[in-house]
C-alpha cells in the first residue's frame, strides 16, 4: 500500500472517530439573540415613582410594573425579569456602604453588585435578632414584613406587641385574631438626628428602637379613626425644634424621660394653611428633612407641603391641570427633591416649583 492511500485512510478514520465522539458529547443549545445584562430598554415614564442616587451620583428609577432604571452621564441601563430581576414591580432602593445597590420588589429583596444579581436570603424569625448598626438596611416590603440586612442575611422580625384596645386604639380587622398582624405591619421607617429608628404601623401607633430599647407611642390618632379609617403612620419626621411628626397634622410629639408612664409628650399642632384647615383627614404619607431643616410631606391627593419651623405652606406643581396623586418623595445628592405619583411619573424640584421629569434614550 502506498503512503498516500495510507494517509487517505488515516484521515478518514480520524474524521468518522471525530463525529462517533461529538453524537455522544451533550448538546448546549446556544441563543439566538444572546441579551447582555441590562440591555432593553422600554422607558414608560408614566411607571417611575421610586428616585434613587448612589454614592457615585447615578440615579436609578424603580417603577411599578417596568423593573429599574440605572441613569448617568446621558446613558441608561434597564434591569428587568429578562435580566434576572424577580420582579418588575419595585417597591424601593437602596445602598449600603460597599456601593451595592439594593433592589427590593413584590417577591424579594435582591443585591447588584455591579455585574450581578443575586436574591437574600431570609433568615427565619426565630433565629432573627433585634440589633441597631449602622451599616444595617431595613425593609418593610409594603407593610408585609419588617427585615433587617446585617450584610449577610434578612433577619425576619416583630414589633412587642401592645395591648392597643386598653390605650383606646383599634385592632385592624374584623377581629381581633384576624387584625394582631395587620395592625403591626410597618409602613414607615425613618432614622432621627441620635441614630434611633423609627418604626410606623398600621393601627398600633409608632415605634422607636434605640437598640436596646423601644419606645411606644400609642395614641388614637396613630391608629382606626372614629369613622374607621385606617391612614396609618407612613412616615415619621423630626423637625429643627425637636418635636416629631407622625404622619397626622393633629399632633406633634417630644420625648421627653421623665413623662411616666409614656415616656413622651404630645402638643397641638402649629397652625394649618387654608388648604388643609376643612381637610376630614389631615395625614402624610410620606416625608422629608431638607438640607436647611425644612419638613416636606405629600398628602396623596391634597398635595405637597413644607414647614419652615414657623409656618407650614402649601408649594407649587406644574401639573399641566391633571390630578396627582403622590406616592413617595425623595432628597437626592444635591439636596434637589424629587416626588414620585401614582399614574403620573416623576417630578424634580425646579427653583420654586416642581416640573414634569421625563427619562429619554
Amino acid at each position: 500500500m502506498s503512503q498516500k492511500i495510507h494517509n487517505v485512510i488515516l484521515l478518514s478514520c480520524l474524521v468518522w472517530l471525530m463525529i462517533w465522539l461529538s453524537s455522544k458529547l451533550p448538546k448546549i443549545e446556544i441563543p439566538a439573540e444572546p441579551v447582555a445584562l441590562g440591555n432593553q430598554i422600554n422607558i414608560e415614564n408614566t411607571q417611575l415613582k421610586i428616585v434613587f442616587q448612589d454614592s457615585k451620583d447615578a440615579y436609578w428609577f424603580g417603577s411599578t410594573s417596568n423593573g429599574v432604571f440605572r441613569y448617568t452621564n446621558d446613558t441608561i441601563i434597564h434591569f428587568t425579569t429578562h435580566d434576572g430581576l424577580v420582579s418588575n414591580r419595585i417597591s424601593s432602593l437602596q445602598e449600603d456602604t460597599k456601593g451595592n445597590i439594593y433592589i427590593e420588589t413584590s417577591e424579594g429583596i435582591q443585591k447588584y453588585d455591579g455585574n450581578k444579581l443575586s436574591t437574600i436570603e431570609v433568615l427565619a424569625a426565630s433565629e432573627s435578632t433585634w440589633e441597631l448598626n449602622e451599616t444595617d438596611l431595613w425593609f418593610n416590603c409594603n407593610g408585609s414584613v419588617l427585615y433587617r440586612y446585617d450584610g449577610k442575611v434578612l433577619h425576619e422580625l416583630q414589633l412587642p406587641t401592645k395591648d392597643l384596645q386598653a390605650f383606646g386604639m383599634s385592632y385592624s380587622g374584623n377581629t381581633p385574631q384576624n387584625a394582631t398582624n395587620r395592625a403591626y405591619d410597618v409602613y414607615g421607617i425613618n432614622k432621627d438626628s441620635e441614630g434611633a429608628i423609627w418604626f410606623g404601623t398600621n393601627t398600633a401607633g409608632a415605634y422607636r428602637y434605640d437598640g436596646s430599647n423601644f419606645l411606644w407611642f400609642g395614641e388614637k390618632e396613630l391608629s382606626t379613626l372614629t369613622d374607621g379609617r385606617e391612614p396609618g403612620v407612613r412616615a415619621i419626621l423630626e423637625d429643627k425644634n425637636g418635636y416629631f411628626w407622625l404622619s397626622n397634622l393633629y399632633h406633634i410629639y417630644q420625648i421627653d424621660s421623665k413623662e411616666v408612664p409614656k415616656g413622651y409628650t404630645k402638643h397641638a399642632m402649629v397652625k394649618l394653611p387654608q388648604e388643609l384647615a376643612n381637610n376630614d383627614l389631615l395625614y402624610f404619607n410620606g416625608g422629608l428633612r431638607d438640607t436647611d431643616g425644612n419638613l416636606w410631606m405629600i398628602c396623596y391627593d391634597d398635595g405637597l407641603y413644607k414647614y419652615d419651623g414657623i409656618k407650614l405652606t402649601k408649594q407649587t406643581i406644574n401639573t399641566e391641570n391633571k390630578p396627582l396623586l403622590l406616592v413617595t418623595i425623595y432628597k437626592d445628592n444635591s439636596g434637589t427633591i424629587w416626588l414620585g405619583t401614582q399614574h403620573n411619573g416623576l417630578y424634580k424640584q425646579t427653583g420654586n416649583s416642581f416640573e414634569k421629569f421625563e427619562l429619554t434614550q
